[in-house]
């Protein structure tokens, strides 16, 4: 995995080998390995970092607008438990369009997990609930990051 990472950075063959040798050899358990280190500074003295820079942000985009969803479904998932009014504005926001059937089994499920939370009982509907939640969230950021397209 490490090896498959470092190559999507389109390193220098010179500097994959030496962040190989470096991945094999564990300074902590070996101090005597420090010059493998050494040479990694080296070859990266003369190695411009903006490119480097802007594939590391683009690798971390993705997981910070995931762990944002998740966020959010978490948020949500307390409202619809705790009010039952955020029931009505959720459906509000977010399923505009559904068909009935759809609407029917999500107040199935947050009644079950409202249930289970009352009669403490092992968190199942309240995960589920979670996991439909995160579901409907990620489509619709899926949606909207989507471009337009203009005729």
């Amino acid at each position: 995995r490490y090896v498959d990472t470092q190559k999507k950075k389109h390193h220098p063959e010179n500097k994959l080998d030496s962040f190989l040798d470096s991945k094999q050899n564990n300074p902590n358990k070996h101090p005597g390995k420090n010059p493998q280190n050494q040479k990694i500074s080296n070859i990266n003295r003369g190695v411009d970092a903006a490119p480097i820079i802007e594939k590391l942000t683009a690798m971390k985009a993705p997981s910070q607008k995931q762990t944002a969803l998740q966020h959010l479904a978490e948020q949500w998932r307390t409202r619809l438990l705790a009010d039952a009014s955020a029931t009505g504005a959720f459906k509000n926001e977010f399923m505009t369009g559904e068909d009935v059937s759809a609407i029917e089994e999500f107040d199935t499920l947050i009644a079950a997990a409202r249930d289970e939370y009352l009669k403490q009982r092992p968190p199942k509907y309240f995960r589920v609930l979670y996991k439909a939640l995160l579901k409907r969230f990620t489509a619709a950021a899926e949606v909207d990051a989507e471009p337009e397209s203009t005729p």
